[in-house]
């Protein structure tokens, strides 16, 4: 399922850094997309925050 994650630029930095953060695409491995946010309200709070401007939208690699 394809559901937003609000994150704070150090934690997902230090996520994309993870040894198992990573998935193999294409044979090149590149950080793979977390778990996100299950409820409508927490992705509708996402969703807010991109429009308002004070979050910004992340594109991941493949089709994850």
């Amino acid at each position: 399922m394809k559901t937003p994650s609000i994150y704070e630029v150090e934690d997902l930095a230090k996520y994309v850094t993870e040894k198992e953060a990573l998935v193999e695409i294409s044979k090149r491995w590149m950080p793979a997309r977390p778990l996100g946010l299950p409820t409508v309200r927490a992705r509708c709070r996402a969703a807010w925050m991109v429009f308002t401007g004070k979050a910004d939208a992340v594109i991941w690699p493949g089709d994850q």
